[in-house]
């Protein structure tokens, strides 16, 4: 069983990759800024000696500029680029 902790970093790990696939669907951020900020990030909390937060912004970093998700973030674009259907639609 999770911790109300281990909850939490799931929940992120997760929001943070949704906003991840949105910012590069929409061509909002590349991969190329992503790997910059984020090894950036990294090594500003590996230096601090917050390993759990420097190996979480690696995961962060690895996922955004792996090649091959390029697929799904394409199919994304698409997705992102249509007309939303019935409820949505009406917002």
């Amino acid at each position: 069983m999770l911790t109300e902790a281990d909850e939490l970093r799931v929940a992120c790990n997760a929001a943070f990759k949704t906003l991840i696939e949105i910012m590069l669907a929409n061509s909002t951020a590349s991969p190329r800024q992503f790997n910059h900020a984020l090894s950036y990030q990294r090594d500003v909390m590996a230096n601090l000696q917050m390993n759990w937060g420097a190996e979480f912004l690696e995961s962060l970093r690895l996922f955004a500029t792996d090649p091959e998700r390029n697929a799904a973030r394409e199919q994304l674009k698409r997705l992102l680029g249509e007309p939303p259907e019935g409820p949505a639609r009406a917002q």
